[in-house]
């Protein structure tokens, strides 16, 4: 099976933290490639400055995975829906 390089994996980053990485639910990339698409239930409630930070994995084509922090633009609770930025090279977009 072949994992679109527009969907991402979202979760919580922490060093602190074992495990690290914690997924909690998919993404997926639109516009310039820098916007994650994402529900809201997904991210944590609150980043505290040593609390965890919102990360993206990316997947490569050649198994490679990339993970990026990620911030969040915007947050509808009531939809269950999420804008998360990244930043670095955009990622393709299906909904350009």
């Amino acid at each position: 099976m072949t994992i679109k390089p527009s969907i991402v994996a979202v979760g919580t980053y922490q060093k602190i933290q074992n495990p690290r990485l914690i997924f909690l639910g998919t993404g997926f990339a639109f516009g310039s490639g820098n916007h994650i698409a994402t529900n809201s239930h997904v991210l944590p409630e609150a980043t505290l400055p040593d609390g965890p930070e919102i990360a993206v994995l990316l997947s490569k084509r050649n198994g490679e995975n990339k993970l990026r922090r990620a911030k969040i633009v915007t947050k509808d609770p009531a939809h269950d829906l999420a804008v998360l930025r990244i930043d670095g090279h955009p990622l393709p977009s299906p909904l350009s």
